[in-house]
């Protein structure tokens, strides 16, 4: 079972009804789940407000209860994959409360039912149910407001947008920049984007004119501008590394298609705290079930002597014991499985940390790093090899031409980086390899060429020439990718291995340089 979209924010009113008191918000809220649940389970009609139905390969459960100003519910409905019944998808809606306000909570799992670990690269989109939240309720996040429509930047308030939300240190949620083109067009949809991030970032349509008091704020490292998509996380400030934020390009953009939205619903559903506001809901949802069991226990004591009891309500008696019991069992139950989800979330990450070498190498996919980011694009590629990779060291000059590359198999490089860092500890420990570079890195399907030829290397030199600190280093040796002159089919890595401190000197990912063919 894997999290695949996690949400939580605070419910602070009713814009239909400002005056509802903390526990008919919460019932406001449940109403408006519960509807969007039966809309769309398709088995039995629930006939009350706590239970089980299950039909047509679907389930659903309903908890729900109140007691002394607190309250909780919880609405699961699982269902199977439209494409491969094999995968189930749960999808669970609790909200609590303990005072004025409501805490909400949405989390979207996908079961596989076979044994085998296999990557799976289905989009996971977000649950309607979270704009529909947003438009009828104030929701706030860490007391910032949530919203579904854009918002616009022009040259009258840049500045204020710069200095008062991009670079605030209270800011809690990511913004994702569309910057425009000269004839107005936007990468994505600003609405529709805003619509399907709703609760997880801020999109920010920017003007043309805007483009240059944002460069002059920022710095030309962090801009966007020409149609340009960049996320801001916050905490950002204009001394940040430009990598930090991540940029995709109008033209890559626009090759990506409608897998840039995946992209960024996958890296914000990752970044987004998981347990945010789990834990208000728990402390509830368990004070509630622990009260009504010491009620239970209270109203047992005051009871007479068994036989002394009538009849006529030992039925009653015996049916609140079943509750209790049925309470206990329950929560013993949430416990077992929260600890299995720990156990299953750390296996599934030991997993993935041994077999991602293999199947990014013959991925063809966005696939993931070893914590989940999404290998889409030639700039995540690199970004997860500086962060995982001790063994490959990457210049400044990296994540300019990964910037600009628009490969379209970057699942490879990273794939194939990964594989020279292992050689890294091979030949850093001493160890004979029993054969020559590029024969052992093609026996693990990485194209690797020791050097350029004597009239590439002379014309073109200074395109293989990088800056490395006070070292001028000329790179000829390369990885291969593809022998295409398209840049979305072709791309190439220029390194050296360093002897001295055991490490490789990436100097280039990215597009095809200069040669004598070219």
């Amino acid at each position: 079972m894997a999290d695949r979209y996690t949400i939580s924010f605070s419910v602070l009113g009713d814009r239909t009804d400002p005056d509802l008191a903390a526990l008919d918000l919460l019932d406001s809220v449940r109403q408006v789940v519960h509807e969007w649940v039966m809309g769309r389970f398709r088995g039995p009609t629930p006939d009350a407000r706590v239970g089980q139905w299950s039909g047509n390969e679907e389930s659903l459960k309903l908890q729900d209860d109140a007691l002394n100003g607190s309250g909780y519910f919880v609405a699961e409905w699982e269902h199977p994959d439209r494409d491969d019944r094999q995968f189930r998808w749960r999808v669970t809606s609790q909200a609590a409360t303990t005072d004025e306000t409501v805490t909400f909570r949405a989390n979207v799992q996908m079961i596989d039912s076979r044994t085998a670990i296999t990557p799976d690269r289905r989009p996971v989109d977000r649950p309607r149910l979270i704009p529909e939240l947003i438009k009828r309720f104030e929701c706030r996040l860490d007391g910032h407001p949530l919203s579904v429509t854009p918002a616009q930047v022009n040259s009258d308030n840049v500045t204020g947008f710069v200095k008062d939300v991009i670079l605030s240190h209270e800011r809690r949620l990511p913004i994702v920049v569309l910057s425009q083109t000269d004839d107005g067009q936007t990468a994505l949809d600003p609405g529709t984007l805003q619509d399907r991030l709703a609760g997880l970032a801020t999109v920010a349509v920017l003007q043309p004119q805007a483009t240059w008091e944002l460069t002059d704020l920022l710095g030309r490292h962090l801009t966007c501008f020409r149609g340009a998509v960049r996320i801001y996380w916050p905490g950002c400030q204009p001394e940040d590394i430009s990598y930090r934020h991540r940029r995709w390009l109008f033209e890559h953009a626009q090759l990506l298609g409608k897998r840039l939205p995946n992209t960024l619903l996958h890296v914000l559903t990752t970044q987004f705290p998981r347990y945010a506001g789990q834990s208000t809901i728990d402390r509830v949802t368990r004070d509630i079930r622990h009260r009504r069991l010491h009620e239970l226990d209270a109203a047992f004591r005051s009871l007479p002597a068994y036989g002394q009891i009538p009849p006529e309500i030992i039925p009653h008696i015996d049916a609140a014991l079943s509750q209790r019991d049925e309470t206990i069992e329950e929560l013993r139950f949430e416990m077992e499985v929260r600890d299995e989800t720990i156990r299953e979330q750390t296996a599934e990450l030991e997993t993935h940390r041994r077999n991602y070498r293999d199947t990014s190498v013959q991925a063809d996919s966005p696939v993931g790093d070893a914590e989940g980011m999404v290998i889409d694009s030639m700039e995540t590629a690199v970004l997860s090899a500086a962060d995982h990779l001790h063994r490959v060291r990457l210049l400044p000059t990296v994540f300019t031409s990964a910037e600009n590359s628009p490969y379209e198999h970057p699942g490879r490089v990273y794939g194939a980086l990964s594989t020279l860092n292992d050689l890294g500890d091979l030949l850093a420990s001493g160890q004979s390899l029993g054969t020559g570079i590029a024969e052992h890195l093609r026996q693990r399907n990485v194209d690797y060429v020791g050097g350029e030829s004597q009239t590439t290397a002379g014309r073109f030199g200074d395109e293989r020439a990088f800056l490395d600190g006070d070292t001028h280093r000329s790179m000829t040796a390369h990885l291969r990718f593809g022998t295409s002159g398209d840049p979305r089919h072709c791309a190439r890595v220029y390194l050296e291995w360093d002897d001295e401190v055991k490490e490789w000197i990436v100097g280039h990912v990215g597009r095809h340089l200069t040669n004598t063919r070219s």
